[in-house]
């Protein structure tokens, strides 16, 4: 078992001091408390590990940090080994603010929730800060569009409008992020459409082709999730539509779960090629209750199989609700993953 010490950063600027130590099972950990602007300490920690050379490569170094009343407080965790599979975890943007120290310990790489909220009140200088840490720690990143009350392909034009500013709010906040990817809903539900899909399509390929183009330029890429659908069909007519490598598909399997009248091998048969990411979580088929894998019906082992089958990688997202589903959704996929 590794112990915690406390060290002062080498520079005349510091005068804190560390916070209490702690144990870790995979690493030591240094706190370094020190009153210096993130620039300057990105700088020094740069020429420090590169002064351990050889000795640094053997570790995986995570760099941290919180802010008290204006000053940086930082930690750099030094790992023997990775914690755990790359798995993303979604996380709301306000939560993130206040808890990116614990993210970074626990290296969660976060699927960032922007909700319209989120978008309204987060500011350039917390975003860009937050962005700042989460790359210095080597942390990957993907973002979740906002989604209430939003219609990509609804049929009242002040609705689109509104719709179309949240996800330029959206391509905007992500921006700073250099995200692997961006999720959105599509916005399509046959009940509250009556049924005509093409009525949505059209109106869908108004909002989305400009936006894909958006986003092409900022070299971000989008990726549409199933929600309502109960067939892949309406999917896969508005990717094909769009018809751009900066648009893909995230299937998430409590969702199909749910709404899916259509087996598992279908899917991946009409947007297998499209697929970027998956959100892993689970139900028994009544609610979206989005319980850890393997504590509802849906039928992992064949999931996994068919990307087997199909020579797919995505990139993998848990969405706990619940902090306990965290430890035990995270448990959980280490047995396909």
């Amino acid at each position: 078992m590794s112990h915690a010490r406390r060290v002062p950063l080498p520079t005349p600027a510091c005068r804190g001091q560390g916070q209490a130590g702690s144990n870790h099972k995979n690493g030591e950990l240094v706190c370094l408390v020190c009153l210096v602007f993130l620039g300057l300490l990105r700088t020094r920690t740069t020429n420090t590990l590169a002064r351990r050379g050889a000795s640094a490569r053997r570790h995986e170094h995570a760099l941290s940090a919180d802010t008290d009343q204006g000053h940086v407080v930082f930690y750099i965790i030094r790992q023997e080994k990775p914690l755990m599979p790359l798995i993303h975890v979604n996380v709301p943007y306000s939560m993130l603010l206040q808890r990116i120290r614990f993210v970074v310990e626990k290296r969660l790489h976060p699927e960032i929730f922007f909700s319209g909220d989120d978008l309204d009140a987060c500011q350039e200088k917390d975003t860009r800060h937050l962005s700042e840490i989460l790359h210095q720690n080597n942390m990957e990143v993907t973002i979740h569009g906002p989604f209430m009350d939003l219609s990509p392909g609804g049929a009242d034009r002040k609705v689109k409008g509104v719709t179309l500013d949240r996800l330029r709010q959206t391509l905007e906040a992500a921006s700073f992020f250099r995200p692997k990817l961006i999720i959105f809903h599509p916005g399509y539900e046959k009940w509250a459409f009556n049924g005509y899909e093409k009525l949505w399509l059209k109106s869908s390929l108004e909002t989305w082709k400009p936006l894909v183009e958006e986003a092409g330029k900022r070299d971000l890429t989008l990726a549409l999730e199933n929600v309502y659908e109960d067939t892949p069909d309406s999917l896969k007519a508005l990717l094909e539509g769009v018809n751009s490598p900066n648009l893909r598909y995230c299937f998430d399997t409590g969702h199909h779960h749910v709404f899916s009248k259509v087996p598992l091998p279908f899917w991946f048969e009409a947007l297998g090629s499209y697929l970027a990411e998956v959100h892993l979580h689970d139900n028994h088929r009544e609610m979206d209750d989005h319980l850890p894998v393997g504590e509802g019906g849906f039928d992992f082992d064949q999931f996994f199989a068919l990307l087997s089958k199909h020579k797919l990688h995505p990139i993998f997202t848990i969405e706990p609700h619940q902090e306990e589903h965290l430890w035990r959704g995270l448990e959980a996929v280490k047995k396909y993953i």
